[in-house]
Formats: C-alpha cells, structure tokens, sequence
C-alpha cells in the first residue's frame, strides 16, 4: 500500500503521529488490496474551507474532506498482486486547526481526533 502524505500546514504537530501506519490499518481492516493508494494532505483552515464551498457548497472550515479517483471502491478489493494496476483510492484533505478544536470540545486527545479523521 502506498500512502502519501502532504504537509502545507501543521506537519509540526503532526510529526510524531504514525499516519502511514495508521492509514495502512484502516486500508488493509476494509480489505482493500495491496495496491491500494490514498493522499493524506493537511491544510490550513483557508484552504479547506474554500474546498468545502466550492465542492460541497457549505461555507467555512471542515474538519476532513475526501474525494473518491476510481469510482470503483468496492469492485477491486479482490484484486491483489503485482500484474493489478494501482489502484488509487482518492484523497483525504484535513484540517489540523478544527480537529485541535474538535478534539477539545468532545474531550479526545489531539492524536485520537486526527486518527478518527
């Protein structure tokens, strides 16, 4: 499984997560294959809240948003192995600042907000 992971904002705080290794857990307890790519990219609260407008029509920050590349999710599960093309799952956009403040307001740690996202 390939994660890549993008930093415009917050990798200061996020340095010591184990993300790969968290994103690898979750891909591989959903059974996707192998094969399977996903970008994770932590962004400013500007930044996701112009992304949030403009494609969900809703103003202001959001905590994570997560856009679909295959339209495929569910058809390639069984393909595994290293004749399978990569199989790129989409991308997950977060916003460090508003899970900072989630994770205050429902009493998680800052780790355990961004390891929900």
């Amino acid at each position: 499984m390939d994660i890549l992971i993008t930093f415009t904002y917050g990798e200061e705080e996020l340095a010591e997560l184990p993300l790969a290794s968290l994103a690898q857990f979750v891909l591989k307890s959903e059974g996707k294959p192998a094969n399977t790519e996903v970008s994770i990219s932590f962004v400013d609260n500007a930044t996701i809240a112009e992304l949030n407008e403009r494609f969900r029509g809703i103003e202001g920050p959001t905590d994570v948003l997560s856009f679909e590349c295959d339209n495929i999710a569910d058809d390639m599960t069984a393909a595994d192995g290293p004749a399978c093309p990569i199989y790129e799952l989409g991308d997950i956009i977060i916003a460090p600042d508003v899970a900072a403040r989630q994770a205050e307001e429902y009493g998680n740690s800052f780790e355990q907000e961004i390891s929900l996202l």
